[in-house]
């Protein structure tokens, strides 16, 4: 060795120091780990994007060009794969929203274009008895494989609910139960009307609901049905009708109904105040059955199958019993969702609660971020028009957001504590819990109801254990006895559970305070604040503040975004005025809204656009003055009246429900319903020089499947 050289003894030379910030690089670690946890989460919000494409759309685009780019992005993918990680990502994810674009398409074109345009009066139709609804006044049968002569229909329908007006289906005069009608094909004169659009621009598209659900038309008959033949039943439909029969016979009051809702799905039979006690107290969420009623169901299976093996140490000790437990809960979830209807909610629970049991089986993780994100992927293939419902980003939201939560509380030593500790320690956490998903379901909540329990977060900490403890164990106990007919002790102990329940909603929905409510919001602002919860979720500490940005743009749209003046709907005969409310207001709400003509359920939703009382106005006119302008603003259906204020109020602007008289009304001072298209609804802002002009902030003039033609 060379005196002075440096000594070298063959070790592996020292890794240089890193250029990042030192701080940085295990935040770095952790989310490399978490994202390839969250990758299926990652995927599903991709796929969701093309899906959001396709709804932005003005026009319905066609499926060959659409399977085409589709399956250019895929061989493109396929052929990136096995490169550099970064051409992989570049070309997956783009072809993944193109699936869900397709998937979109795919569905839209399977339904076709099914939904009836104009009302067709005393029309025979012949259709089979697929289901049975209830409502407070009576059952609405669903008439599918539909036929019928009359020149007005299409052939294309595919399912009509229809109202019986004539003597009710269960009465002696008809001589038969109404559950006895499934399955059996029928001819019936109906009076078929077509489903009503938006009452407001930007509003709730019914017809957009109606045509993915499959409901062409409601319809309407006073004459009784013939019956043709007796058909085939459902085995499933059959026996939630008779379920839902022996529990309405058993229980007293809104209880039944209540009890329907949970088991079966069915909420016709709860009465509206009741069912308004219920949402207005933060519960709503019990109403539907998810993945609270899922997991009640197969917890319950799962600790009992356990809870038996720890009794019988022969069995413990021969088989793995948390297996056995596991399957067991698997076809009991499977069971439930069967007699449910199988919503939304239902399958991501299903979903989720099969992939859990099954890493029970492989001794993995149970929850987890990838089993919510591959949940999403299913729904989306199967039914991408699930993406714009309330229930799907309500329902995983609320579960994204308890799995991130748990996900912070999983470092938190388990220690052995004692009987009053470990119950207190549940009460926290059900409270924590309520509070984490109110948190993360609050924004869509505000967005399609304009209004968000606060007191419902105290009303679950009494409800959910009542629901979980008491009444679904005693429900499900009794739904497995029916068919012994040995189901009345346990419906009369579930009876009190349930009337505990109903007792607490009226009790909570007393208080105002605690109801946070809203205006109505762009839809640009649920994106942005859909967008902050999923790449919240994506992303760990202190890359989470990232997200707030999405999110906090997004109310600040909601804030600024102007709401119309004036809302006319020929269709309708409607003609509505709405002051400019608060964002966000606790207590009374300010506002008011003029109802000028409109049945009882347009102004309903319009009180719930403006987050406003609706008022009528006297002898169908109402004069209105705006204090911020002082312009006027007069609404009439009497053309003599209209033509009164043309001459009086000269600055005024007006709108009629019948042509104004032209001598005396100029053409810019009133508006005529009868020019309105038949596009939807029309919204109008006033401008400070007293004209009129359309308000465009959610105007839609798209031509889908689901919209109305203009021409009509």
């Amino acid at each position: 060795m060379t005196e002075g050289a440096p000594f070298d003894a063959g070790f592996p030379k020292p890794p240089r120091p890193s250029r990042r910030l030192p701080w940085l690089e295990p935040a770095f670690q952790r989310q490399i780990k978490h994202l390839n946890d969250a990758v299926p989460l990652a995927l599903a919000g991709v796929m969701g994007l093309g899906v959001l494409v396709y709804f932005a759309l003005p026009f319905e685009p066609g499926p060959g060009p659409t399977l085409f780019v589709t399956g250019l992005m895929l061989i493109l993918a396929a052929t990136q794969f096995g490169r550099s990680r970064a051409l992989r990502w570049l070309t997956l994810l783009p072809a993944l929203a193109c699936v869900g674009f397709a998937a979109s398409v795919w569905q839209a074109q399977r339904l076709g274009d099914h939904l009836l345009a104009e009302p067709v009066y005393g029309a025979a139709v012949t259709g089979t008895v697929h289901s049975i609804l209830w409502r407070p006044d009576g059952p609405r049968f669903i008439l599918s494989d539909l036929t019928s002569n009359h020149p007005a229909l299409s052939p294309t329908l595919r399912s009509v609910q229809v109202k019986w007006r004539g003597n009710r289906p269960d009465s002696e005069a008809a001589g038969k139960q109404p559950r006895d009608m499934l399955g059996q094909r029928l001819e019936w004169n109906l009076t078929l009307l077509p489903v009503r659009e938006s009452l407001m621009p930007g509003g709730f598209d019914f017809r957009r609901q109606a045509f993915f659900k499959g409901l062409s038309a409601y319809a309407y008959s006073l004459d009784a049905p013939t019956v043709l033949s007796a058909g085939q039943r459902s085995l499933n439909e059959s026996w939630r009708q008779i379920l839902r029969a022996r529990f309405m016979k058993r229980l007293d009051g809104d209880a039944g109904g209540l009890a329907t809702a949970l088991v079966v799905g069915l909420r016709g039979d709860l009465s509206p105040p009741a069912e308004a006690q219920i949402r207005a107290a933060g519960l709503a969420h019990i109403l539907a059955i998810s993945g609270l009623h899922i997991g009640m169901v197969t917890g319950a299976l799962f600790f009992l199958v356990r809870l038996l093996g720890a009794w019988v140490s022969g069995l413990s000790l021969r088989f793995h019993t948390h297996r056995i437990a596991a399957v067991v809960a698997v076809l009991g979830a499977f069971l439930y969702f069967t007699i449910s209807g199988g919503s939304v909610p239902t399958q991501r629970a299903t979903i989720v609660v099969a992939l859990a049991m099954g890493a029970i089986l492989l001794s993995r993780r149970p929850f987890s971020l990838r089993s919510v994100g591959i949940a999403a992927l299913l729904v989306l293939v199967v039914q991408p028009s699930s993406l714009v419902t309330a229930s799907f980003q309500m329902s995983f939201s609320a579960v994204i957001g308890l799995i991130v939560a748990f996900q912070f509380a999983e470092g938190r030593s388990q220690q052995q504590q004692r009987a009053p500790r470990r119950a207190l320690n549940y009460v926290v956490g059900l409270s924590i819990s309520s509070l984490i998903a109110t948190a993360a379901t609050g924004i869509f909540a505000l967005y399609h109801f304009q209004q968000l329990s606060l007191l419902g977060i105290i009303a679950n900490i009494i409800a959910v254990p009542l629901t979980a403890l008491w009444i679904m164990p005693l429900l499900m106990l009794s739904a497995l006895l029916v068919p012994l007919g040995a189901e009345g002790l346990t419906l009369w102990l579930a009876q009190f559970g349930l009337d505990g329940l109903l007792a607490l909603s009226a009790l909570v929905s007393q208080f105002d305070f605690g109801l946070l409510t809203t205006r109505d919001w762009p839809a640009l602002s649920l994106f942005l604040a859909g967008f902050g919860l999923w790449a919240g979720a994506l992303l760990v500490r202190p890359w989470t503040l990232f997200a707030v940005l999405p999110a906090g743009a997004g109310i600040g749209l909601a804030m600024l975004s102007p709401l119309p003046a004036v809302i006319v709907d020929r269709g309708e005969g409607l003609l509505a005025y709405g002051a400019k409310a608060p964002f966000v207001g606790l207590g009374d709400r300010s506002g008011t809204v003029y109802l000028a003509s409109g049945s009882g359920f347009a102004a309903d939703q319009l009180g719930r656009y403006f987050n406003a009382a609706v008022s009528t106005c006297a002898m169908d006119t109402c004069v209105i003055n705006i204090p911020a302008n002082g312009v006027g603003l007069w609404l009439t259906t009497t053309p003599q009246i209209a033509a009164h204020l043309c001459q009086t109020e000269p600055q005024a602007t007006g709108f009629t429900l019948a042509a104004a008289p032209r001598a005396a009304c100029k053409r810019e001072q009133a508006v005529d319903l009868r020019q309105i298209p038949r596009t939807g609804p029309r919204a109008f802002a006033l401008e400070s020089n007293g004209r009129v002009r359309i308000f465009q902030a959610k105007m839609t003039l798209s031509q889908r499947f689901w919209t109305m033609d203009p021409n009509l």
